[in-house]
């Protein structure tokens, strides 16, 4: 599995009254429920990547990290390209 493209939103969230930064990283093909379930797994079990962002998200083959502090959106990148790439 490749990530084929990676973005960076920048969102308003009213509810936090502050903006969130949202890290999309589109993969090259439609991941197996399984691999999912480990992508998860992984990210949810590595203390660094849950301070990173405790709620990544995969909708068909897009994960999506929201990240708060801008700081952290190099760090959030290049850990998004290691996990995918080490699955």
């Amino acid at each position: 599995m490749k990530l084929r493209h990676v973005s960076v939103l920048r969102k308003y969230k009213l509810d936090k009254r502050k903006w969130c930064y949202y890290i999309n990283g589109e993969l090259d093909d439609y991941p197996s429920p399984l691999w999912c379930k480990y992508f998860q797994l992984f990210w949810m079990s590595t203390p660094s990547l849950q301070e990173l962002s405790s709620e990544p998200q995969i909708n068909q083959n897009t994960i999506t990290i929201p990240v708060s502090d801008e700081n952290n959106i190099c760090t959030a990148l290049n850990a998004l390209r290691e996990v995918v790439s080490s699955l």
